[in-house]
């Protein structure tokens, strides 16, 4: 293919593109790119054809093969036309679905006021039309643009007296992490019943997880080698073939992120391991521990240790064997104490709702003393191990709480001194009755 030729391919392909038959142009666009495959032009259009064709993941393998040489704002344009085609997509499916029913499990919060708490937070009032929402569930929020933002809820109640869950018909202040300015009085907010959103496709799965990926076979199983045995820049090597090949097997993203992560500098790039393995992720690895540790990982590294740390805990609440539960809790343990993330203690009442959770013995005194805390809760730590009786829990660790569960009982009852003089009393009026007669 000469220059002038492939001008006029190109030409042609951008003027289809631009008329919306992106069928017609992406085959003209292929053609030139099975020539030319380093034209940072083509593969944007391609790009642009393929998310119009909903082939996101071929779409992202091209944003990858951009990463570095378009300019900002191109790459910036492709993530909001993938968002926006995925908003879409989920639309055009609950259109084509059945009208949900409240009463099988639809969380709907209806927002009435907001307040910036900060740039990235934002305190809203509402009320619960349906379901249930928990601290560290994530809200779908419909932006003033239209576009679908997630908001973990960082609190639900006020600072002093904070609360684990709020139920239909409820009114409550939630702190969310969200851009104030994405948030709408009047709009109404969205969460899927017991999962735990990272991003818009990611969804923290409680299924059982795997021991390790079904998926490697061939070239995989060398490049898992190589990454074990430290040899990192020849495991890229391997993968990047590997995907140039078959850009959905997530298996290879997943290598690649711990390539990223695990590698030394200049190789070692955490932003891109963080990209790598949200990939295999949303591919098809969200059951498998191994992915779930490396997203833990890259989180943490990416600044995001709180994030991950949930991951893990999510990963924890699955079905494991009691060998990979163990493994699991120590590696919790190990986690938190790596990235500073202390303790919390949590508070189950007598159905096994979690009532209460503290970061800290002042928390715990003063939700005792309150009455918040009953007198049978169990309690568990770092939201690993077995439930047992709150004041066993404490007993180890904070025995001066642990002796408020002794003193307790006494709170609202009579005490003894009053029982005694409540029976002087009696014998008194019974001898005085006796002297009158």
């Amino acid at each position: 293919m000469t220059n002038e030729e492939a001008k006029d391919l190109y030409t042609r392909a951008v003027g289809l593109a631009d008329a919306n038959q992106v069928d017609l142009a992406l085959q003209l666009l292929d053609q030139i790119d099975a020539e030319r495959p380093n034209s940072r032009h083509v593969t944007y259009h391609r790009a642009r054809c393929l998310i119009g064709l909903g082939r996101m993941a071929e779409a992202r393998e091209c944003m990858q093969r951009l990463d570095g040489k378009a300019e900002k704002d191109r790459l910036d344009e492709l993530r909001a036309l993938i968002a926006a085609k995925q908003a879409e997509a989920q639309v055009q499916a609950s259109a084509n679905a059945a009208p949900p029913v409240e009463e099988n499990g639809a969380n709907v919060f209806v927002i009435e006021t907001v307040f910036p708490a900060s740039t990235d937070q934002a305190i809203v009032t509402g009320h619960v039309k349906s379901g249930m929402f928990r601290v560290g569930d994530a809200l779908t929020i419909v932006s003033p643009e239209g576009l679908p933002v997630l908001a973990p809820i960082v609190r639900i109640g006020s600072a002093e007296t904070p609360i684990n869950f709020v139920r239909s018909g409820q009114k409550a202040p939630l702190l969310l992490r969200v851009e104030p300015h994405h948030v709408v009085p009047g709009s109404t907010a969205t969460s899927e019943t017991q999962e735990d959103s990272y991003a818009k496709t990611m969804v923290a799965s409680v299924d059982t997880p795997t021991s390790s990926p079904k998926e490697l076979t061939g070239d995989l199983v060398e490049a898992e080698k190589l990454v074990r045995r430290g040899r990192y820049a020849d495991a890229r090597a391997v993968l990047e073939v590997a995907l140039s090949r078959d850009a959905g097997r997530w298996p290879a993203h997943w290598l690649l992120a711990r390539v990223y992560l695990e590698s030394e500098a200049p190789l070692q790039d955490v932003r891109k391991s963080l990209e790598c393995v949200r990939e295999a992720y949303e591919l098809g690895g969200a059951e498998d521990s191994g992915v779930i540790a490396t997203l833990a990982q890259a989180l943490a590294a990416n600044g995001e240790a709180p994030q991950g740390l949930r991951f893990l805990e999510r990963l924890y609440e699955g079905k494991l064997s009691f060998e990979a539960r163990s493994a699991l809790a120590h590696r919790i343990q190990e986690f938190r104490a790596q990235h500073h993330l202390g303790h919390v203690w949590e508070f189950a009442d007598q159905y096994g709702d979690v009532i209460f959770e503290a970061v800290s013995p002042k928390d715990i005194e003063k939700a005792l003393r309150s009455g918040t805390i009953v007198l049978g809760a169990k309690c568990r730590r770092d939201r690993i191990g077995e439930w047992r009786p709150a004041e066993d829990v404490l007993a180890a660790e904070l025995p001066e709480l642990a002796a408020l569960f002794k003193a307790a009982p006494a709170k609202g009852k009579p005490g003894l001194w009053i029982v005694l003089a409540v029976l002087a009393i009696a014998v008194a009026a019974a001898l005085a009755l006796m002297f009158l007669r």
